[in-house]
């Protein structure tokens, strides 16, 4: 099959497009010699390929960390496009894991605003949906005031969501100097 879940995963890292990866795609199976007449290329199965390839490739990796580590919790939040093309840029938020020598990215969620309460409220369902509450035992973050205010920074809430304080690590290199 000419749209394994190899070439889709590349198609979708390197952002092309469903009518650039038909054209790949058409040109690879006739560059390897096959019938091309024989092949269904459309950019609406193309889609239809890369959204089915993408839901099998998540839910087949398991998390899986070693039963006595640190599980540290990781959360990154950035400016992304928009892919519904709405607005230009939209608030993202990385959330990830890792414990042993193990990483996995649970989700990189959308949040209205990038403000303590929406991060916060992001992680908590996230790490809730992958089963982890009980595991994590530490949040590792930058020092911008979303992340570390007194009161409505993430950090905090998401403590208090987890109902336990949480060991406190400061990502390397997040000092901006102007």
């Amino acid at each position: 099959m000419i749209l394994s879940k190899e070439v889709t995963t590349k198609v979708d890292r390197f952002k092309v497009s469903d009518p650039a990866a038909m054209a790949v795609v058409g040109a690879v199976a006739k560059a390897t010699g096959q019938n091309i007449d024989n092949i269904t290329l459309s950019t609406s199965f193309i889609r239809r390929h890369r959204r089915k390839n993408r839901k099998e490739v998540a839910t087949a990796e398991k998390i899986e960390l070693p039963e006595r580590c640190l599980v540290l919790l990781h959360c990154d939040a950035m400016q992304l496009p928009d892919i519904a093309g709405r607005r230009k840029r939209v608030e993202g938020l990385a959330i990830h894991v890792t414990g042993g020598d193990k990483e996995y990215l649970l989700e990189v969620a959308k949040i209205p605003q990038g403000t303590g309460h929406h991060m916060a409220e992001a992680v908590l369902k996230t790490v809730s949906d992958a089963g982890l509450e009980a595991r994590i035992q530490g949040i590792v973050f930058d020092t911008t005031a979303s992340n570390t205010g007194p009161n409505g920074g993430a950090c905090i809430k998401i403590q208090e969501g987890l109902g336990r304080n949480l060991l406190g690590f400061l990502r390397a290199g997040t000092t901006s100097w102007k």
